[in-house]
C-alpha cells in the first residue's frame, strides 16, 4: 500500500498470478495503454477517483471517499468477484473494450450516483437480488442479452444483439431521454416490486416479446409508441 496515488505510464503485469492495487490516501490512475494492468483477480482500494485500463479475469474494488468515480476499460470479458465493485455514491463505469462480456456474482454499487456498463458480449448480473445498485443504469452490449438484477430509479438498456431481462426491486422510471431496446428477434422483459413510469421508448423485436410487470405497483406510460415494433405481443401487467 502506497501512501499517495499511484499512477504512470508503465504495465504492472502479474501474469496468470493475483494482483492488489492500494493507496491509502489519492486515487489509482494507471489507464494510459490496452492492458496496462495485468493479472488473474484485481483487487483495488483507493480514497479517490481512480480509473484502470486492464487485462484481467475478475476484479473487486473499493473507492471510499463520497463522489469519488472509478472508471474500469477492460481489454477481454471481466467477472465481478463475490467481494463485489462499490464506490461511496461515485460514478462507476465498466466498458469491455474487445471481446467478453460481464458477469459474476458480486454486488456493483455505485449507490445514489450513476452507473454505465459497456460490454461486447453480453452482461450477465443475476446471481442475487440488487446486484447491481445505482441511481441512473445505463447498460448497452453490442451482442448478447443484457440480464441483471438491480436496485435503481432509472434505466437505459440497448441489446443491439440480444434481449433485456431487468428485475428490480423498487420503483423505476424510463424517462423521455432513455431507451429500453433489443434486437431483432430479442424480448424486452421488466419487473418490479414497485411502479414503473415510462416517458422513454421501450423497442422489442419484430415477433418479439414486451413484458412489464410489476407485483405491488402499478405500470404507468406518457410515450406516445412507448411499444414500438410491428409485430410483437406486449403484456402490461400491475
Amino acid at each position: 500500500m502506497t501512501g499517495g496515488s499511484l499512477n504512470g505510464t508503465g504495465s504492472i503485469n502479474a501474469g496468470t498470478n493475483n494482483l492488489s492495487l492500494a493507496v491509502a490516501n489519492g486515487g489509482i490512475n494507471l489507464a494510459t495503454s490496452y492492458g496496462q494492468v495485468a493479472g488473474a483477480k484485481l483487487t483495488v482500494t483507493a480514497q479517490n477517483m481512480s480509473s484502470l485500463n486492464t487485462g484481467v479475469d475478475s476484479v473487486t474494488a473499493n473507492i471510499a471517499n463520497p463522489g469519488d468515480t472509478l472508471t474500469i476499460d477492460e481489454y477481454n470479458g471481466l467477472t465481478i468477484d463475490p467481494a463485489g465493485v462499490k464506490t461511496s455514491n461515485g460514478d462507476l463505469t465498466i466498458t469491455i473494450l474487445a471481446g467478453g462480456g460481464i458477469d459474476g456474482s458480486g454486488v456493483l454499487n455505485a449507490g445514489t450516483a450513476n452507473m454505465t456498463l459497456a460490454s461486447a458480449l453480453g452482461i450477465n448480473l443475476t446471481s442475487q437480488l440488487n446486484q447491481v445498485v445505482a441511481h441512473y443504469l445505463n447498460a448497452t452490449s453490442l451482442q448478447g442479452d443484457i440480464s441483471a438484477n438491480t436496485s435503481i430509479d432509472r434505466l437505459s438498456a440497448d441489446a443491439t444483439l440480444g434481449s433485456v431481462l431487468v428485475r428490480d426491486t423498487g420503483d423505476l422510471n424510463i424517462t423521455a431521454s432513455d431507451v429500453v431496446r433489443a434486437a431483432p428477434q430479442g424480448n424486452v422483459t421488466i419487473q418490479l416490486d414497485g411502479n414503473l413510469s415510462i416517458a422513454g421508448n421501450i423497442t422489442g423485436a419484430d415477433n418479439g416479446t414486451v413484458v412489464l410487470n410489476s407485483t405491488a405497483g402499478n405500470v404507468t406510460t406518457t410515450a406516445a409508441d412507448v411499444f414500438r415494433s410491428e409485430e410483437h405481443t406486449s403484456e402490461l401487467q400491475s
